[in-house]
């Protein structure tokens, strides 16, 4: 009896796409960009190209450069955006989405306003200029309106939503004064904001508080208690609590009322646990229908507790 030998041929089996991830970028300006749709499938699926739900066509910017990359050539802020691949064959298609955002030198910010705070103190507001996702931090400068010299108050104001406002302190009282601002990414600065000018009000206001001191502290807060003024031209209408990580230009404030007790409280919240802050006070009376603030008390220092602990004092 002889020996058959059988051979048989399995035909591959048929298997939809399946595409690899493709991680959204952030692509500088003017630079290149390749994206790689990376499938496996049986049989070979087609490979479409989308911006939102538009099919990409190739020119002489974007290029099908090898199966299933994409390249764009010198990117603008117009190739900013969602996109997607999509993989095709006989047995059904998969779609891979990922974003594209585009940085820019950024645009020029608009002083919006610049107001004064107390006798050596301004606040300025601004808004963003240009693609807002452009701006990272923002660079404050400051001069007397009559000289020449600009002095950087902040460099790296942290990029909020728009507007914001920084306030200036260490100001002159009875003092005029020009305000810019520049945004700033990793490419480089914008041009200068519009140039605003403000002026810090004659300091009428009453003497320090007295006997300015720390009541107990946390991790996150600190308590502060200090007495009324000796010497003060009306009711006192309002307090300003200045506090600041020690070393640091970087001011915040709180306010109380006034109200004219003898002894008067404020908590400072939402600090950072285990760092050091430097605290200071002063006092406002209603002058010509405007808080004029007095004298700020010497600044006391204080660092808060670990996390968790009980408050101390």
């Amino acid at each position: 009896m002889e020996n058959v030998n059988f051979f048989v041929h399995f035909l591959p089996t048929s298997v939809a796409p399946d595409i690899s991830p493709i991680s959204d970028s952030t692509v500088n300006i003017g630079t290149s960009f390749t994206a790689h749709c990376i499938t496996s499938a049986f049989p070979e699926p087609t490979i479409t190209w989308l911006k939102g739900q538009d099919v990409i066509i190739a020119s002489e910017r974007i290029i099908f450069s090898l199966p299933g990359s994409l390249t764009i050539a010198s990117v603008t802020k117009e190739d900013q955006g969602d996109y997607s691949c999509v993989a095709s064959n006989g047995v059904g298609n998969t779609r891979e989405n990922f974003r594209i955002s585009v940085l820019g030198v950024p645009g020029a910010p608009t002083i919006l306003n610049a107001a004064a705070v107390t006798g050596d103190s301004i606040t300025v507001y601004w808004s963003v200029g240009g693609d807002a996702s452009d701006t990272t931090h923002y660079q404050l400068q400051y001069k007397l309106s009559a000289g020449t010299s600009w002095t950087t108050f902040l460099d790296r104001i942290e990029a909020a939503i728009s507007p914001q406002s920084s306030t200036v302190y260490g100001l002159e009282e009875s003092s005029s004064y020009q305000f810019r601002i520049f945004a700033k990414n990793s490419l480089g600065t914008s041009a200068s904001s519009n140039v605003v000018d403000a002026s810090t009000p004659s300091v009428t206001g009453p003497s320090a508080p007295r006997n300015f001191k720390i009541l107990s502290f946390n991790a996150t807060a600190v308590t502060l208690q200090w007495e009324i003024p000796v010497q003060r031209n009306g009711p006192v209408e309002v307090y300003t609590v200045e506090y600041r990580k020690t070393g640091t230009n970087d001011y915040s404030s709180v306010q109380t009322l006034g109200n004219d007790q003898y002894t008067k409280e404020a908590v400072v919240t939402d600090l950072h646990p285990i760092t050091s802050y430097q605290f200071r006070v002063t006092a406002a009376t209603l002058h010509n229908g405007e808080h004029q603030f007095g004298n700020f008390t010497d600044y006391i220092e204080q660092a808060t507790s670990p996390s968790g602990k009980r408050p101390i004092g």
